[in-house]
């Protein structure tokens, strides 16, 4: 209970939230004045007696009987107005009513309108508008130097080209009246008299929003483009390549006057006297390098660097006493530590001590040459200092070409079925800022697989890190390729999966469970069927795994190989997942496949699709049963192409028993061949409202079966439509639909 039953502001508007005008209703208007002259009094007669907590206003009994006091900063249930019984000195106070609350603010952004306009000028003050009225067709957005305030945000929208990266950032305009979304790829930033223009591409979501309706603008900036796939010469390198004589370059590496001694190989470096020597040239293939002689206690870094990539022990001299460094500017290579890349070679040992030695010595890049490195086990990311492995080149195979092996930085894993590839997990702790780049993940064969669930080797997986940044990796032939989960200590949450390609597995492409507020974009998920194969992707939760708050954008979930799976994407007993602009393409069963598992523990609470693409599933397009509340399909395209038999609808929402889903089917476009656009089945609040539904000229539009209850069917255009809403349910609303 507030002080206040409505708001003055909504007593008194002028339209109501459709738009349409309304009248003042006086009995609101008596209601609110009463209030208003009761907050007033309070407030008159509190004499200014205000408390932080409720027990400082315990502790002060001082007062009169029906003295007024206000307790401002307790916890929410504290806080309130209270009242005083009893005389002077004794007595308590008692709570009346909460205080007093504003008005909800805006949602997050920055507020602008959007105009309709396509010409490139200025938009005018507060506005936004496109090149084309087609978003997903507009290359270029032409945004207004000032919000719809009247607020000067030249500063700000310049610092939108800040990266140094040919994509700047990622821009989302959301419409909260219209409950609509855009997402782009920011590529450019021109500046022009009173407004900017922002070079886009890649637009997800709403293609289109009302003219004048309001939209808040959010700009996520990506980090800087560096030197060789992100590698930056340290100042070191840089010292070095501008060093013009053999002294300055000595003074850079920290040597004295005496010439640079080459030796063969390590023994040879470890028999000279570091008395007589102060820097040498290894010349061991692979190892090159200049290290030289540091006085010191190194015992802690030789014993962490047992490859001797970096520290090397001199003869009859304690590692106490010092030991030869290794010159170089922070960046690690894997060869520096007998890692060899002969496709041959069993290089996992080597791999494996390279990535503990490192994160041992605090973490850092550590880069990997073009070439396939076979490994004969898991090589395992176990340590909690942050660490990045990057391959020398972004050029690793695409999507569907597995074959090359040689032409990137390649792990050839030569393993039992069962045995995973690439895992980042520490058992008792979270790894905290873990990094995977440009790196090809490849199984020399298929992974043979038996049983059901979800049992087999893993490609890649991620458990329990926060802020992982992954990018450009492709996975293939495993059981699952791609595995994202939580620990006993806690989930993997934040950070992102940027263009992650899983072309091939046995069982599922990726499994995504115990994952809070983790971004993928720009993945491809290629689904296969064969064996026990059900999913492109599945988002899995019980309630100590629970996938929550997961965003998808720009992700293709497909066909592999000309071999389908059951289903593009399975969501058990998810929470809040968002996919925004993604495409599903020919399942065996349903591209989208929503579902309740009871022996979990935990419903399937809300998931929002917009502006996605589906087409040619076997049954279904979209699947959702079981106990599953607040599904939002918005501004999005299924498409049915086979001729589905009941209750194969287009569109399917069948519930166990009736329950009120508050499932919402908005701004779509949905075609069907034979039996029906949608059926709402076992279902309560389902609303169904401006779609455009196609059929081959027998099926319903609409089928609102006999257990369907208070549901809502309005404003939708229908053709080749047998009937258009059957409506057999029990106090549903069916209205201003139109047959064309």
């Amino acid at each position: 209970m507030t002080v206040f039953t409505k708001r003055g502001v909504d007593i008194f508007a002028p339209t109501d939230a459709a738009g349409n005008l309304r009248k003042v209703i006086n009995g609101e208007v008596q209601v609110w004045s009463a209030e208003v002259e009761r907050a007033i009094y309070y407030a008159m007669v509190s004499g200014n007696l205000a408390y932080a907590t409720k027990a400082d206003l315990d502790d002060d009994l001082a007062h009169d009987d029906g003295t007024v006091a206000w307790v401002v900063a307790d916890t929410e249930a504290l806080n309130g107005i209270y009242v005083k019984s009893g005389a002077s000195g004794s007595g308590s106070w008692t709570k009346e009513r909460n205080l007093p609350t504003g008005p909800q603010g805006d949602i997050g952004g920055v507020a602008y309108r959007f105009d309709a306009g396509t010409a490139d000028a200025d938009p005018g003050t507060g506005l936004i508008r496109a090149n084309n009225a087609d978003l997903s067709a507009a290359t270029e957005l032409y945004v207004s130097k000032s919000n719809r305030y009247g607020d000067d945000l030249s500063g700000f929208l310049a610092t939108l080209a800040g990266s140094t990266s040919s994509h700047k950032g990622y821009l989302t305009l959301t419409a909260p009246d219209s409950e609509t979304q855009a997402a782009f790829n920011v590529t450019g930033v021109t500046d022009a008299t009173g407004y900017v223009k922002l070079s886009v591409s890649g637009q997800g979501g709403a293609t289109a929003f009302i003219d004048a309706e309001r939209l808040f603008f959010l700009f996520s900036r990506t980090g800087n483009a560096g030197d060789l796939n992100g590698v930056n010469p340290g100042t070191t390198g840089l010292g070095l390549l501008e060093a013009n004589t053999p002294a300055a370059a000595r003074a850079i590496l920290e040597i004295g006057g005496e010439s640079v001694v080459p030796v063969d190989d390590r023994d040879a470096l470890k028999a000279l006297d570091p008395g007589q020597v102060e820097a040498v040239y290894l010349k061991e293939a692979d190892r090159e390098g200049i290290f030289v002689w540091r006085s010191g206690d190194y015992s802690t870094e030789i014993a962490a660097d047992t490859q001797e990539g970096i520290y090397i022990k001199a003869d009859g001299v304690a590692a106490t006493v010092g030991a030869w460094v290794r010159k170089f500017d922070g960046v690690y290579w894997f060869h520096w530590f007998g890692v060899v890349g002969d496709g041959t070679t069993d290089d996992q040992p080597a791999i494996q001590a390279t990535i503990d030695t490192v994160q041992a010595l605090g973490g850092g890049r550590l880069m990997g040459r073009v070439g396939a490195h076979r490994c004969a086990d898991t090589v395992t990311v176990s340590g909690t200092a942050p660490i990045t492995i990057q391959g020398a080149t972004a050029a690793i195979p695409a999507f569907g070409e597995s074959g090359d092996t040689d032409s990137s930085f390649t792990l050839v894993f030569d393993v039992a079925d069962g045995t995973d590839g690439v895992v980042f997990e520490n058992a008792s702790t979270r790894i905290d800022g873990a990094s995977l780049k440009d790196v090809f993940i490849y199984r020399n064969t298929l992974e043979a697989i038996t049983g059901t669930g979800l049992t087999g080797g893993r490609g890649l997986k991620v458990l329990g890190v926060v802020n992982p940044r992954f990018e450009n990796v492709h996975i293939h032939n495993f059981a699952i390729d791609f595995e994202v989960s939580d620990i006993a200590a806690g989930p993997t949450s934040g950070g992102s999966f940027d263009k992650i390609r899983c072309s091939t597995a046995a069982r599922m492409q990726a499994l995504i469970r115990g994952a809070i507020d983790v971004s993928f974009n720009d993945c491809i998920f290629g689904g296969r069927e064969g064996g026990n194969t059900y999913n492109g992707l599945l988002t899995w939760s019980d309630h100590s795994r629970r996938s929550d708050a997961c965003h998808f954008t720009n992700c293709m979930f497909i066909e592999s190989g000309g071999v389908r799976p059951e289903n593009n994407l399975r969501i058990i007993n998810g929470f809040w997942n968002h996919f925004t602009g993604c495409v599903f393409e020919r399942a065996n069963g349903q591209h989208v496949r929503v579902i309740y598992d009871t022996a979990l523990g935990a419903s399937t609470i809300g998931a929002i699709f917009s502006g996605c693409h589906s087409n040619d599933p076997t049954v279904s397009s979209v699947l959702i049963d079981g106990e599953v509340s607040n599904i939002h399909l918005l501004n999005s395209r299924w498409h049915q192409s086979n001729a589905g038999a009941s209750p194969n609808a287009c569109v399917r929402i069948e519930h166990a028993s009736k329950a009120l889903t508050s499932h919402k089917i908005l701004g779509c476009q949905i075609r069907f061949e034979t039996y029906g656009g949608i059926r709402i089945n076992n279902a309560q609040g389902v609303i169904v409202s401006n779609n455009s539904i196609y059929g081959s000229g027998s099926g319903d539009g609409i089928i609102l079966h006999s257990n369907s209850e208070k549901c809502i069917a309005t404003q939708n255009v229908f053709s080749g439509v047998g009937t258009a809403v059957n409506n057999i349910g029990t106090g549903n609303v069916v209205a201003d639909n139109v047959t064309v």
